[in-house]
């Protein structure tokens, strides 16, 4: 029995606007790839899937800004953080 999966076409830069309009950083950006199990039963999808990965994981948390000055000073310049750990 197959699975269905929704899925929703959308700009990063759309994704991230509206994570950091609801006080949310974005912590870390995954693009998950495929394994060597699906590689053997799906070669043709596993050599496309490794060019465009198909899923996004992003992890964000609450905007703090008492934790330092740096990101408070970034968010006064119109600049988000953006953290790549």
């Amino acid at each position: 029995m197959a699975a269905t999966v929704r899925y929703y076409r959308r700009p990063l830069s759309a994704m991230i606007e509206v994570l950091t309009n609801a006080g949310l950083a974005v912590e870390r950006l995954m693009e998950p790839l495929p394994t060597d199990e699906f590689r053997t039963v799906k070669p043709d999808s596993y050599k496309r899937l490794l060019r465009r990965p198909e899923f996004l994981i992003i992890r964000a948390r609450p905007w703090h800004t008492e934790v330092s000055d740096a990101p408070l000073a970034a968010e006064r310049q119109g600049v988000r953080r953006l953290n790549s750990t």
